[in-house]
């Protein structure tokens, strides 16, 4: 389908009195945006990743409306590649709803997340690959975990948010494919799950990209640092004050940790701002190829 024209057809909306619907209501407003909009969207990438099942315009229109990024996708100040984000938050949202419909999945108890629970999780860090896995073990805790790629130019790592029945979901997009990105973005939604459940009927998006300057953001950031270095280790272990960045010392820390060495060392090039530092470490494994098979 091409551009909707604005005059291809009006839209109307009939209430329950059989009144027509005024021009504030928000379906109609959607549908309006959405036509304005229409050569900025990916209408191609959701047909092919079977979110929409045709270029149709109400299809298009009731994704949107069901994604749960309505509020956030068409903001005048909006740039391409918030927009792609949203609407990749969008595909999770129809996916984790999916899911929930689909599969009979432990009811969600936030005392499920406990330390034990937390623990198990990064202790399958020591094994690359166990990753794949992981989808799984979160459902026993009645949290939904979808591995969904990035689109286009989105600049989204990953998102949290609740299915209309209150049950949490993570979306994770592998935009980067290190193993150290991989798990601090799945501790720092896991964060948001922890600390700021009653405020995820609106999904949050996250990025690598930007500096955390939220207290939410600030507080889930923390909870990633903490939960997979330990703060009283990290505070007595040398490479903190950038000492000793020899790798049997990353080794010896993450051993004493539960975790795989990038995870030590990602967190030595935050800490530090030193990108280049323990490159070769952090990109040893593809989370890509793991998941997916991409090169």
């Amino acid at each position: 389908m091409n551009s909707p024209e604005s005059d291809d057809f009006d839209i109307y909306l009939i209430d329950s009195n059989n009144n027509i619907a005024d021009e504030n209501n928000s379906l109609v407003s959607l549908y309006k945006q959405v036509k304005e909009n229409w050569e900025h969207l990916p209408i191609k990438e959701l047909l092919n990743r079977g979110v929409i099942v045709s270029d149709e315009l109400a299809d298009v229109v009731a994704f949107i409306s069901a994604s749960g990024s309505t509020q956030r996708l068409f903001r005048k100040s909006e740039k391409s590649s918030q927009l792609y984000g949203s609407i990749w938050a969008g595909i999770i949202n129809n996916r984790a709803h999916k899911i929930e419909s689909s599969q009979k999945i432990q009811s969600f108890d936030l005392n499920l997340v406990d330390d034990l629970f937390l623990e198990r999780v990064k202790n399958l860090s020591l094994v690359p690959k166990e990753i794949v896995n992981l989808p799984s073990l979160f459902l026993e805790v009645g949290i939904i975990l979808i591995y969904e790629p990035t689109i286009k130019s989105s600049l989204i790592d990953g998102v949290v948010g609740k299915t209309i029945t209150d049950r949490p979901y993570i979306g994770m997009s592998l935009r980067h494919n290190r193993l150290d990105n991989f798990w601090f973005t799945l501790f720092h939604e896991l964060g948001h799950i922890c600390q700021h459940l009653e405020m995820l009927d609106t999904p949050i998006l996250d990025s690598e990209d930007f500096e955390a300057t939220s207290d939410i953001e600030i507080e889930a950031d923390m909870y990633a640092k903490n939960n997979l270095i330990p703060r009283h280790l990290w505070n007595r272990s040398p490479l903190k004050f950038g000492h000793h960045y020899k790798l049997k010392s990353i080794i010896d820390l993450a051993t004493m940790v539960g975790v795989h060495p990038s995870i030590v060392a990602g967190r030595i090039r935050r800490e530090r701002r030193d990108y280049k530092l323990h490159s070769g470490l952090v990109t040893e494994f593809n989370t890509r190829t793991i998941i997916w098979g991409e090169e």
